[in-house]
């Protein structure tokens, strides 16, 4: 969370305990659009990492302890950022994915390929044709086994119906060319989220995804 002031801090809504993290320089401060933020954070340890792009320039992180915010090299123009075991997974609006190891002392590359982001010009076209289908969001989402998935979210805005599409590219540490899913198996997924969890389907059907936004 921020304040007017640009003064960031992490808020347990819970306990609202408060762990402050470093400040922003006003004068980049500015007008800053804070893209996709992400947290994660030990329980015990009370460690945590916490990232999020700045505006289109790059991605930024801090680590506790840290006085200051670090950028990650060559990730502008962020679109969104997933964190999982101790990674972070970057799509970039030019349909660039990264991974970065936050396990060292400095995030370190691991894997870089592209991916084809449909409908970034639609949004004029559906406001020529109002019932014509729309990609609204693009999302990167990391499954419990660790496979990538591309999901997106198609509108009509004159009828007002939703439809996700889902394409796994990423599997066992390898690049794939993208595959349509039907179903997400035994896992279900909240889009703000992107964290699929295991799910125990009454009857243990698995035959359907569940996708909730």
């Amino acid at each position: 969370m921020r304040d007017l002031r640009y003064n960031f801090y992490i808020l347990n809504l819970f306990t609202h305990e408060m762990i402050d993290l470093p400040d922003v320089d006003r004068k980049s401060s500015d007008g800053v659009n804070i893209r996709s933020p992400v947290l994660w954070i030990d329980e015990k340890t009370k460690d945590y990492v916490v990232s999020w792009g700045f505006a289109r320039s790059c991605v930024v992180y801090s680590k506790k302890g840290d006085n200051l915010w670090k950028q990650i090299p060559k990730t502008s123009h962020c679109i969104d950022l997933v964190y999982k075991d101790h990674k972070l997974y970057f799509l970039s609006y030019s349909g660039r994915v990264k991974i970065f190891d936050f396990s060292g002392e400095i995030p370190r590359e691991t894997f870089e390929c592209s991916v084809i982001l449909s409908g970034m010009e639609l949004p004029r076209r559906c406001r020529r044709l109002p019932n014509s289908w729309c990609v609204s969001e693009t999302k990167l989402v990391v499954t419990v086994t660790g496979d990538i998935l591309k999901v997106e979210k198609w509108f009509r805005p004159r009828s007002g119906i939703w439809s996700f599409r889902l394409y796994k590219f990423y599997s066992s540490g390898f690049y794939k060319k993208p595959e349509q899913l039907d179903s997400l198996g035994d896992e279900a997924m909240l889009f703000d989220k992107r964290h699929p969890c295991a799910c125990q389907w009454l009857g243990g059907s698995r035959e359907k995804c569940h996708l909730f936004h």
